[in-house]
């Protein structure tokens, strides 16, 4: 798994203000991940590298305890943390829509 370095990595959040900064991650494969890593407004975000691939048909509905990777154990985890599925919405949609930061 490696990290991909981008220049405008931060998306404005759904419900409120601030923003949450994302790392883009890709396998072996080429599969393409991301990994919420700050949030500017409270709420945590889980260590979890989630697939865009899988959650991007999702982004304008709701997504409730995604699955990710989870890279220390080297296995697929559901998420135990509730803030996960509407930042994980809110950076595919500005990934894939382009919605730009407030």
């Amino acid at each position: 798994m490696k990290q991909i370095h981008i220049a405008n990595n931060e998306a404005p959040k759904l419900g409120g203000a601030g923003t949450l900064k994302y790392q883009l991650w890709v396998n072996d494969s080429g599969n393409l991940y991301v990994k919420i890593t700050e949030n500017s407004e409270g709420g945590t975000a889980s260590s979890l590298l989630f697939s865009v691939a899988e959650y991007a048909p999702a982004r304008n509905k709701s997504i409730d305890k995604p699955c990710g990777l989870d890279l220390a154990r080297g296995a697929e985890r559901k998420s135990g943390n509730n803030d996960d599925g509407g930042f994980l919405k809110a950076v595919l949609q500005h990934l894939l829509d382009g919605r730009a930061p407030t």
